[in-house]
């Protein structure tokens, strides 16, 4: 997706939720322990194939450092296969409120796995499992994030909108484009320029 070009008319999601809408929706999710997948996103901009094939040996607590290089492809039947990335692996930071959350996170699953370590998937070491330890469907989480969003008494939302409004959280905190193109991870500046562009971001610089 990040080599194509973009045709007059065509766009793409532009941020949906301001401010008030994603502390209202986090909320919502930390109500129900849920909140992390969903903060992870925002934070990072990571896509939601990525971030289900995330492991804890790509998480760097010392250095506050998250690795990205493989994706969650299913399969017909929903048979889930981890795919490494075409391009080169991306080391992205975070911020120490999620690193620490990433620590509370971890513990938690640590005790789950002792409680169901007869598992399938208990040695998957996967971020954000299932309840089995194995990984998880890209349609359930839209499915949660709808009943979320519902709950939450935000704008509707998919889960790509999420690095959309990643991007503009950057542009509003001061980020250069150049910050931007990096932490997006695309594959040219000229890409970076022109997903700002779709956004209506880029007449802010």
């Amino acid at each position: 997706m990040d080599h194509i070009c973009f045709l007059k008319g065509q766009s793409v999601n532009k941020p949906k939720w301001n401010m008030e809408e994603i502390n209202s929706f986090l909320k919502t999710a930390e109500e129900e322990r849920s909140d992390l997948l969903y903060y992870f996103a925002l934070s990072t901009g990571i896509r939601l194939q990525e971030l289900l094939a995330l492991t804890w040996n790509d998480v760097d607590t010392d250095k506050k450092k998250v690795t990205i290089s493989k994706q969650l492809t299913l399969y017909n039947g929903g048979e889930g296969k981890v795919m490494h990335l075409r391009s080169v692996s991306h080391v992205l930071p975070i911020s120490e409120t999620l690193m620490e959350k990433l620590r509370v996170h971890r513990g938690q699953l640590k005790g789950e796995e002792r409680d169901h370590s007869d598992q399938l998937g208990a040695g998957l070491n996967l971020v954000f499992p299932n309840q089995d330890g194995e990984y998880q469907k890209p349609g359930r989480v839209q499915m949660n994030l709808n009943r979320l969003t519902m709950k939450a008494n935000v704008p509707r939302i998919s889960f790509g909108d999420f690095r959309p409004i990643f991007t503009n959280l950057l542009v509003q905190g001061g980020a250069d484009p150049i910050t931007i193109h990096y932490l997006l991870r695309h594959n040219s500046m000229d890409t970076t320029i022109q997903y700002l562009d779709r956004l209506a971001l880029l007449e802010i610089f």
